[in-house]
């Protein structure tokens, strides 16, 4: 049995966990005229912790993928473009949480 198509689905899986409460706490916080009700607080602590728990599995199901696929795939430019935004946006994150 393969291991690809499952650590590709929950690549693709944590991926938009980790985009989603960023996309959808600015519309429940707007709704909500009085104190955040259930699902802001959860949108919020996703965004929180979550985050961090989410990336790490987010990177380790990418070099996992990595590791599968052989090291030649490092050698394709979208690859190191996307790591590159990726890491860029990691370092942003970490001096903005400063």
């Amino acid at each position: 049995m393969s291991w690809f198509p499952i650590l590709l689905i929950t690549h693709i899986a944590l991926a938009v966990s980790l985009l989603l409460p960023s996309v959808l706490l600015p519309f429940v916080l707007r709704r909500s005229s009085g104190p955040p009700g259930a699902a802001a607080r959860f949108l919020m602590a996703m965004q929180g912790t979550g985050t961090l728990i989410i990336g790490l599995g987010l990177a380790a199901t990418g070099a996992a993928m990595l590791w599968i696929l052989g090291p030649e795939l490092l050698s394709q430019p979208w690859l190191m473009v996307a790591l590159g935004l990726y890491a860029a946006n990691l370092l942003i994150a970490g001096f903005v949480s400063r």
